[in-house]
């Protein structure tokens, strides 16, 4: 299902992968229920794309936000949308 190595790194290292815990065929699989795999596989593929904005964009411009609890992710999207406001060019 996935290779389970991407390269993520600046400095061209790989990275191992957890998705492979979400290939059946794997004979380490775990005995993960549909919503964690779900979970890990979203998680994995969050933290792939933070690695490639940090690669491809200066380091004061990525900015990294956590939302793992429901007041944290609506401070997130207030901040986002004031940040949309700021740039937003005149109409």
């Amino acid at each position: 299902m996935f290779s389970g190595l991407r390269p993520s790194r600046r400095d061209g290292r790989r990275r191992a992968g957890r998705a492979w815990q979400a290939d059946p065929s794997n004979p380490r699989r775990r005995n993960y229920s549909q919503k964690k795999l779900t979970e890990n596989v979203e998680a994995e593929i969050m933290q792939v794309i933070l690695d490639e904005a940090r690669e491809s964009y200066a380091e004061e411009i990525v900015l990294e936000l956590s939302s793992d609890t429901l007041e944290a992710l609506e401070a997130n999207v207030q901040r986002i949308l004031q940040f949309i406001a700021a740039f937003k060019p005149a109409a």
